[in-house]
């Protein structure tokens, strides 16, 4: 059983490598975690894959990766797992079309975030932003992509690279139908939001979405 856990690890680093490669190598350490019934790094594994294939565009990659990450999480009732691949999983329905699935995913994650106080994540935050500009939602979109990028600091590459994407696809439409200064003022706004605050009015969005009869289906939540 250790011998599991020490190959699982080492194969689930691996399992980050470019290629086509590295489908059977997560395939692998997948088997020998769950082998030794290690659902937390089996989870964390299957989330860095579902990253990393967001990252590459891979987006319905990325969901099915996903899913077993979030499968692995809930057997372990481990909430920061569980929250950090339900924005990945709402990243993905996100750059896929699938707005409903995006909310629903994005919904659970934030309610996770506020009900344990982390600071520190706001793709969810972008990503509710991106569906209240696809609903014509221009200044709330504007706030809440502010309130994102003010508690997620300082951003590495490949997160600027999903930031990117949200503006091409998303927010760049709702700018230019909003206008440039009022949305920068919309922004700035957001950023001075308090956390709390910022969770409330993303919640809000995803509530009114609900309401309003957006999601025909929500296997996530």
């Amino acid at each position: 059983m250790g011998d599991e856990r020490i190959l699982g690890k080492a194969l689930a680093t691996l399992a980050n490598v470019p290629g086509d490669v590295r489908a059977s190598i997560l395939e692998e350490a997948g088997e020998l975690l769950a082998q030794a019934g290690n659902d937390r790094e089996l989870s964390r594994t299957y989330s860095n894959a579902a990253w990393r294939a967001i990252v590459e565009d891979r987006v319905s990659d990325a969901i099915s990766l996903g899913e077993v990450s979030l499968r692995a999480a809930e057997r372990t009732d481990h909430w920061y797992g569980t929250m950090i691949v339900l924005s990945i999983i709402g990243l993905a329905n996100l750059f896929s079309g699938d707005i409903p699935q995006a909310r629903a995913a994005f919904e659970r994650s934030i309610r996770l975030c506020a009900e344990h106080t982390v600071k520190r994540h706001g793709e969810h935050l972008a990503g509710m932003g991106a569906i209240a500009a696809d609903q014509g939602r221009d200044q709330t979109a504007a706030r809440l992509l502010g309130a994102s990028r003010a508690i997620a600091g300082a951003l590495l590459p490949e997160d600027e690279e999903i930031y990117d994407r949200l503006e091409r696809d998303y927010f760049a439409d709702a700018r230019a139908r909003y206008g440039p200064a009022p949305w920068r003022d919309a922004e700035q706004t957001g950023a001075a939001l308090s956390y709390t605050h910022a969770m409330a009015e993303a919640l809000e969005v995803a509530n009114e979405i609900r309401i309003i009869g957006t999601d025909a289906h929500q296997p996530i939540d």
